[in-house]
């Protein structure tokens, strides 16, 4: 469940510019800062948020798992990820973190694995859907027939080391990258 107020439509027709631009305005509207906005990924895009809003940002997107992401004593690390019609991020895990999804718009396709090997089939989820990734959990990000925005809060499960955009393993990638 996503809190009232805090809908954004991406619609279908727009371009990837008029699309991130919409979705950097949404995201100063609702009142976060994005640290880092990486629109040159070939899938779409992300944007990185303050730590300091993280409460804001779990009260809004995760509210209830809330208790169980505040009391924790690993850090968290704030995010959106933007993924375009038709494209999908890398099969992938981290060494160095859990994740929490929550679609905020469109439909998203989501693989989730233990093991390497790729599924074929995926879930569909919608907004105000989420999933969990624990460390180590195999997974990927599908963009289906429109734009998807999703909602990411890391865990880091290193305190000494917490986990960075390298803590990725790429398993496959249409990109080719490592």
């Amino acid at each position: 469940m996503i809190e009232k107020g805090t809908e954004v439509n991406l619609g279908v027709e727009g371009t990837k510019a008029e699309v991130v631009n919409e979705v950097d305005r949404w995201i100063y509207d609702l009142g976060f800062e994005a640290l880092e906005i990486n629109d040159s990924k070939p899938w779409g895009a992300y944007w990185k948020i303050d730590d300091e809003r993280i409460e804001m940002f779990v009260d809004i997107f995760f509210p209830e798992i809330k208790s169980k992401l505040l009391k924790s004593k690993f850090n968290l690390s704030p995010k959106f990820l933007l993924v375009a019609p038709g494209e999908k991020l890398s099969w992938q895990y981290h060494h160095r973190r859990a994740e929490n999804w929550r679609v905020v718009a469109g439909t998203v396709g989501i693989k989730v694995s233990d093991t390497d090997i790729e599924p074929e089939g995926f879930g569909k989820y919608k907004a105000g859907e989420s999933i969990s990734f624990d460390r180590g959990t195999r997974h990927r990000l599908i963009g289906l027939d429109g734009w998807g925005l999703v909602a990411e809060i890391w865990k880091h499960t290193d305190l000494n080391e917490p986990s960075n955009e390298e803590d990725i393993v790429r398993l496959k990638d249409d990109y080719a990258r490592i």
